[in-house]
């Protein structure tokens, strides 16, 4: 159950990103001390910019997580970094 919450997580991330296996976007969740740590990234073509986010919160939380991490990442200028793939 553990490692579904992780997936849940950073696959939600990348599904709001709207992100595929081309797509420079890297997501890791894992849980430590019961609370699911998720990161997230997304890099520019050239790779000059890394955005770079982390949240923390409950396993139950897993998908609420990775949506919200995704948004801020987003906040941060992902969207324009990943119009240059799609």
């Amino acid at each position: 159950e553990i490692t579904a919450q992780q997936v849940i997580a950073e696959r939600a991330m990348n599904r709001h990103l709207q992100g595929g296996c081309q797509v420079p976007i890297a997501g890791y969740a894992a849980l430590s001390q019961g609370q699911l740590h998720i990161e997230g990234r997304v890099g520019s073509v050239d790779g000059a910019t890394l955005l770079k986010v982390e949240l923390k919160g409950t396993p139950e939380q897993a998908e609420q997580l990775g949506e919200t991490l995704a948004q801020k990442l987003l906040e941060q200028g992902a969207g324009d970094l990943l119009k240059a793939f799609h």
